[in-house]
């Protein structure tokens, strides 16, 4: 890169041209400024912070789930809750079996019967989706369970999906997703041959295993994301590193502060670079839950490869 040169100013009048002289300085100034830009634009370190930006582009958001009509009384146990969403995942959290994720067909629909809790005070219902580290606001419901209720169309999620579709096999080139799972093609186990870690699935930020320090031998598969949960107190350090090959594994972290209801909430610091190691070293301003997303950077969903991370 060319330095930035002296500025050379002939004029006879030199000593006694003051508007001259001024000029010359702002000139000066500006060539200084200018090549300090330059200068600044030719490294390449890694970028660390805590900007909710995306990899340093737009920050990005996710739709709210459409949801069809849910009724607020039912005769039955059960709910349906069905809609159409453009995430990866729609989680419904609430009801008597607790957090359910449900997958998303080819069409963006989706549908799953939620149990709903013993009591006259109802069941109290919360849905929101989930996809590329992102995640929509919630939609808030409450159904509760009346024997006097008239009996809701389409009471059951039969019928809202190919029969007994999970027990398909997937075909790897045709953009559909035969086995009903929320996996397309190469993105599909079935498809890609990927042996994923013992702490799969850990794909979506929902029922996060929390670990504590060590080194982790780990791999990102097609399509997928890692996603780790970490305890702390105020004032407590999160310190970590990945270790990978950039050129097979363009790897990137991001650490998440988690709601009081364990949702992904604000993000707290990030890593992105072109070399073979990603750090965080945090200290947290609040105490509780925090999630670490690891995850291929770039253009191809399908990259896929091994890493190492070290928590101290």
């Amino acid at each position: 890169m060319d330095k930035a040169r002296p500025l050379l100013v002939h004029n006879t009048d030199w000593p006694d041209n003051r508007a001259t002289l001024a000029k010359v300085g702002l000139l000066f100034k500006q060539t200084i400024v200018i090549a300090a830009l330059a200068l600044a634009s030719c490294k390449a370190d890694k970028v660390e912070g805590n900007s909710p930006q995306e990899d340093g582009g737009a920050v990005e958001t996710l739709e709210v789930p459409l949801l069809d009509a849910i009724p607020e009384t039912t005769p039955n146990d059960t709910v349906a809750v069905r809609g159409t969403s453009k995430g990866q995942r729609v989680v419904v959290q609430g009801g008597a079996d607790g957090t359910s994720i449900v997958a998303i067909l080819p069409s963006g629909s989706f549908c799953t019967d939620v149990e709903l809790a013993e009591g006259a005070g109802g069941t109290d219902l919360t849905v929101y989706a989930i996809g590329n580290g992102l995640i929509s606001e919630p939609t808030s419901l409450l159904v509760t369970k009346d024997a006097t209720a008239p009996q809701p169309a389409n009471p059951t999620c039969s019928g809202s999906s190919p029969n007994s579709c999970e027990n398909n096999n997937e075909i790897c080139d045709n953009e559909e997703d035969e086995n009903c799972d929320g996996w397309i093609d190469i993105c599909d186990r079935q498809c890609n041959d990927c042996i994923s870690d013992a702490f799969e699935p850990n794909d979506f930020p929902v029922n996060v295993p929390v670990i504590g320090p060590g080194t982790y031998e780990l791999r990102i598969c097609p399509c997928r994301d890692d996603w780790f949960a970490f305890e702390r107190q105020a004032g407590q350090r999160i310190r970590l590193t990945a270790d990978f090959e950039h050129d097979i594994l363009p790897l990137n972290l991001r650490l998440y502060k988690a709601t009081s209801s364990g949702e992904q909430g604000d993000l707290v610091a990030f890593s992105f670079s072109s070399t073979d190691q990603e750090s965080l070293d945090e200290v947290v301003e609040t105490s509780g839950l925090y999630y670490l997303r690891a995850y291929a950077f770039g253009t191809n969903p399908t990259e896929t490869g091994s890493y190492t991370l070290t928590i101290q």
